[in-house]
């Protein structure tokens, strides 16, 4: 694999889709810390597929969440860093390096938004139903997060074999 090592000038989508990210992120650790010192010593930690939440644990386990959405966070923006190590359906050269780039690096960008907007949702409801007393989330939240995760995928796919042709 030797591909160009080139970095990817920042556009301004690339500079909206970084800002709101971490500013979700910043806002739902600002949301954990200001509600954890009123939560209940139980909140619900899952919900099955119906939205009823069938698992409790201690209030700190909100910190767990947290951790893993500033761990995906950082993940995915230092994957950002190395666009030459990600998975390409066509051979990349000189030429189509930055399209090519730019587009990954753009998914990625997508896909740490989208989990950090789920991740957010999820800390969201844990807080607020313990706060509530009302262990449910809506109906229509799984299968709207599966949709959009295929219609995302489907999306992406297509548009980077026109892009490529």
């Amino acid at each position: 694999m030797n591909r160009p090592k080139i970095k990817v000038p920042l556009q301004q989508l690339d500079i909206a889709l970084e800002f709101t990210t971490l500013s979700l992120l910043v806002l739902t650790c600002a949301f954990v810390i200001f509600n954890y010192p009123n939560l209940t010593e139980t909140i619900p930690t899952h919900f099955n597929a119906s939205g009823v939440a069938d698992n409790f644990s201690h209030k700190s386990s909100i910190f767990i969440i947290l951790g893993i959405s500033i761990g995906i966070y950082i993940l995915l923006l230092t994957a950002n860093k190395f666009p030459h190590l990600h998975n390409y359906m066509v051979n990349i050269t000189e030429e189509n390096a930055l399209k090519n780039y730019r587009i990954s690096t753009r998914i990625l960008r997508g896909v740490n938004l989208f989990s950090i907007a789920i991740m957010s949702y999820v800390t969201y409801i844990m807080i607020t139903s313990s706060k509530r007393n009302v262990f449910e989330i809506e109906k229509w939240i799984l299968p709207a997060i599966l949709g959009f995760s295929i219609i995302f995928s489907i999306v992406c796919f297509i548009y980077i074999r026109k892009m490529n042709t």
